[in-house]
């Protein structure tokens, strides 16, 4: 019976042509930093890089783009002194999408409207808004009532499908105006806070306040300028009773009082 001796050889080797041992982390947009980096074979020996004609020395390398096309993308490398082999990938970088809005009030609805104008560079657009004054916002349009008077900074920024994104040149908002609404009042006749007041705030505004109860019957209905004041009693001379009501302020056009417009008032007190 012959016998023979079997001798394994473990042979190491680099993977041929697998392109997806190369990996890309970042948003493939303009000027945006994009990690490139092998996942293969470890212990990978005299490394190289090659991206578009450029040649880099490094296991990982961080580039960025300044315009969008398709990358060639080649790592070389050998194992345990054997031959280089060379894998490729194509990397796609895109246009940012490009940011701008409009901003626009009417006196008469008191609110101001925000508008994307954004052409998108990949898909659809996500929209967030920054204000000026600590509040945000998100979508294509919307709507937002500023509490106090004064010079706003409000921008956008937009992000596409790609996650590649451009802020909008911030624009400045001017607010003139704001009607100064309380939510809560109590007409018990201790002198402290016994009527609803309207306050636009000395400008000639031209106003009209109604109030509503749960039934929708009107408790109220002033028109005046500058200053309304409600002090709790329903058109027949009887104090309401407690609980919350819905009201309406209706600004005369060409008037600069904003919001809020429409909202509800709670009034408190102990009934006798």
């Amino acid at each position: 019976m012959k016998r023979f001796a079997l001798t394994i050889i473990a042979v190491a080797m680099l993977a041929t042509a697998n392109a997806q041992n190369i990996t890309f982390s970042g948003a493939p947009c303009v000027n945006n930093s994009i990690k490139i980096t092998y996942k293969g074979t470890t212990n990978v020996e005299n490394v190289s890089w090659n991206v578009d004609g450029k040649t880099y020395n490094t296991n990982d390398i961080n580039l960025t783009f300044s315009s969008a096309g398709e990358y060639t993308v080649s790592h070389t490398g050998s194992l345990q002194g054997g031959d280089p082999v060379t894998e490729t990938e194509k990397l796609i970088i895109y246009d940012n999408p490009k940011a701008s809005f409009i901003a626009d009030t009417t006196v008469q609805s008191g609110v101001w409207k925000f508008t994307s104008t954004s052409t998108t560079g990949f898909g659809p657009l996500t929209c967030n808004w920054v204000f000026g004054d600590n509040t945000n916002g998100e979508g294509e349009s919307t709507e937002h009532h500023y509490s106090a008077a004064g010079t706003f900074n409000a921008y956008l920024i937009v992000e596409d499908a790609n996650k590649c994104r451009d802020t909008a040149t911030t624009q400045a908002i001017d607010v003139d105006v704001v009607c100064a609404v309380p939510n809560i009042f109590t007409p018990n006749g201790d002198g402290i806070n016994d009527q609803f007041i309207i306050d636009a705030g000395g400008e000639p505004n031209v106003l009209t306040l109604e109030i509503f109860n749960r039934w929708g019957n009107r408790m109220c209905k002033l028109t005046g300028s500058n200053l309304l004041v409600w002090d709790g009693y329903a058109p027949e001379g009887t104090l309401v009773a407690p609980g919350t009501y819905y009201y309406t302020i209706t600004v005369e056009e060409g008037t600069t009082c904003y919001n809020p417009l429409n909202g509800y008032i709670t009034v408190l007190y102990k009934k006798n």
